[in-house]
């Protein structure tokens, strides 16, 4: 039986690749780097460095990315994948455990939330919507929905998904299918590297994608109650009004409002409609 292709898209990311895969040397012969038209020297290091990659002209997006690297997957008969970003913040010591809990299930999300693991506040706090949104459409508990350290076994329900994912969308596409079809589900604690000189937040374009993920997936009455639609208008139209995501003063005060929100189970609408709301809007 084959192990798991890794596959890893790449836009440019000259400053960290180089590192990243002098860490994954000893997964040479079973991973593939997808360049998506970098204009930077991304493209050079990964052949410098003799990994295989396959090429974008142009920036195609995560997306066009992930499946151009699982139809040469299904070309070469993997029936296993493990996702990876390629800016260095996922550590390739915790490849094991992706390998061997996706013995006994079908999705392995990466989890950044465990014990003693840093990440920047803009990170929890858009997490936590996401988790909001995802656990009250699925009646379900997970902790980390926007993880891009993921693993899966390809069947023709997560190919067909896969297929109709577009941006963004495919960090979250791949895990709602999941659960909205009662697939075996695991997790993986991992600690995520945020190096402290860099600006870390979450993009516009990430939460649009979250959002069309869940109207693909939830039913009706839930994105009514939701109002999704509301949702989506108000961030679509800060798109052109900030440079960044999410304002780091408004999370901290989200952080700290309501930092048990992954131990609560059952949360309901007017919770998630209460946090979104504060979210967006200042």
């Amino acid at each position: 039986m084959k192990k798991p292709l890794i596959i890893i898209p790449a836009y440019n990311v000259e400053k960290e690749i180089g590192r990243l895969l002098d860490n994954l040397l000893e997964y040479r012969d079973r991973l593939v780097v997808i360049n998506d038209g970098s204009d930077d020297s991304t493209l050079s290091i990964i052949r410098t460095k003799g990994f295989f990659v396959l090429n974008n002209n142009i920036n195609k997006g995560i997306s066009f990315s992930v499946k151009k690297g699982i139809e040469w997957a299904k070309s070469k008969e993997y029936d296993k994948i493990i996702l990876m970003d390629s800016d260095g913040q996922h550590d390739p010591k915790f490849i094991p455990r992706f390998e061997e809990a996706l013995n006994y299930c079908d999705f392995v999300y990466g989890n950044r939330f465990g014990k003693n693991i840093y990440l920047p506040s803009t990170k929890i706090a858009s997490n936590m919507m996401a988790a909001l949104l995802v656990n009250s459409i699925c009646e379900s508990n997970i902790s980390d929905v926007a993880c891009g350290f993921k693993a899966f076994c390809l069947n023709k329900g997560i190919e067909n998904i896969i297929d109709v994912s577009e941006c963004y969308s495919i960090v979250y596409d791949i895990l709602l299918y999941s659960l909205c079809n009662q697939l075996k589900i695991r997790s993986v604690d991992i600690s995520a590297i945020y190096y402290p000189n860099e600006l870390w937040f979450t993009r516009i374009d990430e939460l649009i994608a979250l959002l069309a993920s869940i109207e693909r997936f939830a039913k009706k009455e839930k994105l009514n109650k939701l109002n999704i639609n509301v949702m989506k208008n108000k961030i679509s139209n800060k798109k052109n009004k900030r440079k960044h995501g999410i304002g780091l003063h408004t999370v901290e005060k989200l952080v700290l409002q309501y930092e048990g929100f992954l131990q609560t189970k059952i949360i309901e609408n007017e919770f998630i409609a209460t946090v979104i709301f504060n979210l967006y809007k200042k």
